[in-house]
């Protein structure tokens, strides 16, 4: 027997229990499902799976299938996470070690897949400052300036989409060890009628990645652009050294280290060098719930010295399954900024304090146009900065559809 056929087996058996929910529809629709997975058609038995843990995410053995059905599907994101969140409910020892199995074959994945996330959100003026005037010194006189802020509005478009195309390396893999070589386009913004109200970075990111059982290494190298307003901003060059440790009880640590170069479009002294550090740990809880705490640290050093600035931070992520066919996600994060030379433009320091949080809902067993699901998105931050005309409120809803298979 393949070893990864065993958790089949094994989730079969945790199954023996009647399923709580709607007894004979649930069994048939499951039923139908792992016939689907096992006749290669794992993208029928998604909606299935997912509609049962809709009634009730603490069907571990629905989960399994349903990780078994998005890696079938070379769905890998999706796999990843039903994956992780069953690590953390009762299973047997030698499901926790197939399940490490699986998440070291999704690192390793061959072939392509692609994500699509898109929502209607009100872009422009959308920051409350406490402030329109800044004073700056002029020859040594402090004199008070109005800011004119573009006050343009409009609906438009938040999107991300990129697609990864990843095959193997032989001459490199090693006993236990598989590596994959992978390129991956992408392109996330602001969409909107009016062109200044337009914020799109797009590029391609490529690298090789190294896949065991509980860790995976990966090498990146990216080339980026930004665009405001249909200029070009910037554009970023940069190599990423990330990994991943990972334990069977749905344990994780992780950290990546990288360095940027900038090239200002605009011609305004950004050119420069980013540095950049992350540390974190994640655990999944139940078998329905996930939290993550990230730490991170970036020194920039421009051509301008004014633009100089090292900013540290830390992100609390959570993840929950409360039933009802809904997935909460919540962000709440912090952040420093402080400018190693502001210079003698303003007065008042203009180092910031930024707070950030989101709330995301989505309806996971309503699916649109096949293969998406809509989600409502709450975002707010606040950046309290020495200048009162640096210092904001925002707040942001987004209505979108997210690709679920």
């Amino acid at each position: 027997m393949r070893p990864l056929r065993a958790i089949f087996l094994l989730a079969l058996c945790l199954a023996a229990a009647p399923l709580r929910a709607e007894p004979d529809t649930a069994q048939r629709d499951f039923a139908v499902a792992l016939i689907a997975i096992e006749t290669g058609e794992p993208a029928r038995a998604i909606p299935l799976l997912r509609r049962l843990l809709a009634r009730d995410p603490t069907l571990v053995r629905v989960r399994l299938e349903l990780g078994r059905a998005y890696f079938g599907a070379g769905q890998w994101a999706e796999a990843r996470r039903e994956f992780e969140l069953a690590l953390s409910a009762d299973l047997p020892a030698i499901v926790r070690r197939n399940v490490l199995a699986y998440l070291a074959r999704i690192d390793a994945r061959q072939g392509i897949d692609w994500s699509l996330d898109v929502a209607a959100v009100r872009l422009g003026d959308s920051r409350r400052y406490r402030s329109d005037t800044v004073i700056a010194n002029v020859n040594g006189a402090e004199l008070p300036f109005t800011i004119e802020r573009n006050s343009e509005r409009a609906t438009g478009l938040r999107f991300s989409v990129s697609a990864r195309a990843s095959l193997p390396v032989s001459a490199l893999e090693r006993p236990g060890r598989s590596v994959t070589a992978f390129a991956e386009p992408f392109a996330h913004g602001d969409y909107a009628g009016p062109e200044r109200l337009r914020d799109i970075s797009y590029g391609l990111r490529a690298g090789l990645r190294e896949s065991a059982r509980t860790r995976t290494l990966t090498a990146t190298l990216s080339q980026g652009y930004r665009d405001i307003a249909d200029a070009r901003f910037e554009s970023r060059t940069g190599a990423l050294l990330s990994g991943e440790w990972r334990d069977a009880e749905g344990r994780r640590l992780f950290a990546s280290a990288g360095l940027t170069q900038i090239r200002d479009g605009r011609g305004r002294g950004g050119d420069g060098t980013e540095a950049g550090l992350t540390l974190g740990a994640g655990k999944s809880f139940g078998g329905r719930a996930s939290l993550s705490l990230a730490l991170s640290a970036l020194q920039r050093e421009a051509r301008d010295d004014a633009l100089d600035q090292t900013r540290v931070g830390a992100a609390l992520t959570g993840r929950l399954e409360p039933g009802w066919g809904l997935s909460l996600t919540a962000m709440a994060g912090a952040y420093w900024r402080d400018f190693t030379s502001p210079g003698p433009v303003f007065a008042g320091n203009p180092d910031e304090r930024e707070w950030t949080a989101l709330i995301r809902v989505e309806k996971s067993d309503l699916f649109l146009a096949a293969r998406f699901v809509p989600y409502l998105q709450i975002e707010t931050t606040r950046v309290d900065s020495g200048i009162d005309a640096f210092s904001y409120d925002e707040t942001l809803v987004l209505a979108g559809i997210a690709r679920a298979f």
